[in-house]
This record gives C-alpha cells, sequence and structure tokens, in this order.
C-alpha cells in the first residue's frame, strides 16, 4: 500500500535495507518516505528442507539468514544445518533485498555462487499490485523474469521477499584467506 500511496501522492519512496550501499542512494535528499525494510520485514516466510529452499523477507540481514539456517534441527525440525552460501563484503551489514537487487557477490561467494546463482523467485510490490517471479527453465515461460527483476535496484517496484536455494553447511568447507 506505501509503494501505491507514494507513487499517487508523487512522494519519493526510498528503500533501506542495511545501509551498505556505496552510492548513498538510501538517504532521501529531495525529502519522501524512507522504507526500513530491516524493522518489518525481517522474517522466515518458509523453509523447505526436501526441496533445499527457504522464503525470507527482503529485510533480513545476512548474519541473522546464516544463524536461522545454522539452527535449522531446531528451528524447523531440520535433519541437518544449511548455509546460503553467499557471502558478499558487506555481508555483516547488508540484507538479502540489498544483495538480489544489486546482484550482489564477493570473494568469499565464489564455492556456491553469487546472488543470482542461488535466487530462484522474487517477489515484489508495485504501484499497481505484486509481482512474483517463479523459478520454471526460462525456455518454457519465455525471457526470465527472475534475471530482469534481479539487479533492478527498485527500478520495478520494492523487492518483499526471496526463495533462495540453500546447502548443506559442511564445516570441513570452510574458507580461510589471509
Amino acid at each position: 500500500q506505501i509503494v501505491a500511496y507514494s507513487t499517487e501522492h508523487h512522494i519519493p519512496l526510498y528503500v533501506y535495507g542495511g545501509g551498505s550501499s556505496v552510492t548513498r542512494g538510501v538517504e532521501p535528499v529531495k525529502g519522501g518516505i524512507s522504507l526500513d525494510m530491516r524493522r518489518n520485514f525481517n522474517k522466515v516466510i518458509s523453509f523447505n528442507e526436501i526441496d533445499q529452499t527457504i522464503t525470507v523477507q527482503a529485510g533480513m540481514s545476512g548474519p541473522d539468514l546464516e544463524k536461522t539456517l545454522q539452527s535449522a534441527p531446531e528451528l524447523f525440525d531440520a535433519k541437518r544445518q544449511y548455509t546460503c552460501g553467499h557471502f558478499p563484503q558487506s555481508f555483516e551489514y547488508s540484507s538479502v533485498g540489498g544483495w538480489t537487487v544489486t546482484r550482489g557477490a564477493g570473494q568469499n561467494s565464489t564455492y556456491y555462487g553469487t546472488i543470482a546463482d542461488i535466487v530462484l523467485s522474487q517477489k515484489y510490490a508495485t504501484p499497481i499490485g505484486t509481482i512474483q517471479t517463479s523459478h520454471y527453465s526460462r525456455e518454457a515461460t519465455g525471457p526470465n523474469l527472475n534475471q530482469i527483476m534481479m539487479g533492478s535496484e527498485g527500478t520495478f517496484g520494492v523487492l518483499t521477499e526471496v526463495t533462495l536455494r540453500i546447502f548443506r553447511w559442511m564445516p570441513q568447507n570452510r574458507k580461510r584467506f589471509s
């Protein structure tokens, strides 16, 4: 509703995830509304151990996501611990939504891939409703909407939910850098 309201009344809307932006694009320099996703959009929507997926709200921080996946046996009665495997340089301060809308990557994301490799679907709030992507093969449905939306930096709407591929956590696969 806030997206439609701000559009209808010509009020700039600034989405704030983790605040790790290097372009200062989260500062409401022309007035407007700053939408802090960390406050009310930071929850797990679903966890599927069989498909090895998790759907989270866009404001969830990287450390909170990883802690949730490491605690999967306690939180979701899972058989094992998991990891998202994506660790951009801004991991400690950034949000899952920020990773997605900027196509985040990093040196520590080389084992499982960048965010573009693990995002399966996205949900956006737009002035005219909701856009929900799916993870069907693009050959069957036309252009890959996931890839079009990812990296759009809010051009098409406000990212509210993301479904990610997750991986078994294996301590022996830790990478060390010096």
